[in-house]
């Protein structure tokens, strides 16, 4: 699993430090792990993923998006989802409970099945703070509404 950064800057991240990022995601991502009835296996791919995102979510000059990248099975979701957990945590604490998630995980099939059947939800996509977007562009690139073509990746990232 590899993590880039991208060019934008950061609206809001953790106000902690690196270290305490870190335990935070790390406690978040067995979390994950033990939801799903398994147990965690450490290896040296996965803790540097965990620095590195720890690194990016603690970093008030770090850039405003992360892309994660690895094949299946890496852990990719399952850091999303536990950076998720860790900043929702933090901007419920931040903002004393003036709190709707904020940052979602979705997967692309599932943010084009919303942009098709579900406008309500697909504008609440575009909206909340921080979107994880997984298995980015296992999607198709246009669906079919009501007779138009729609791109809803592309429709999403341009109002991002």
């Amino acid at each position: 699993m590899t993590i880039r950064r991208t060019t934008e800057k950061v609206i809001s991240k953790v106000e902690v430090s690196e270290e305490e990022a870190f335990k935070m995601l790390g406690t978040a991502y067995i979390a994950h792990i033990h939801e799903r009835n398994m147990a965690y296996k450490y290896d040296k791919a996965t803790f540097d993923a965990l620095k590195s995102a720890a690194k990016w979510a603690s970093d008030p000059k770090a850039k405003n998006s992360l892309l994660i990248v690895g094949g299946v099975g890496t852990g990719k979701t399952t850091l999303a989802k536990a950076l998720c957990d860790v900043l929702n945590a933090e901007y419920k604490f931040r903002y004393d409970g003036c709190f709707a998630a904020s940052f979602k995980t979705v997967s692309a099939i599932e943010l084009t099945a919303a942009a098709r059947n579900d406008n309500e939800k697909f504008e609440m996509y575009k909206e909340c703070m921080r979107l994880f977007i997984d298995d980015f562009g296992t999607e198709p690139d246009s669906v079919k509404i009501f007779g138009n073509t729609l791109s809803p990746m592309t429709e999403l990232l341009y109002r991002r």
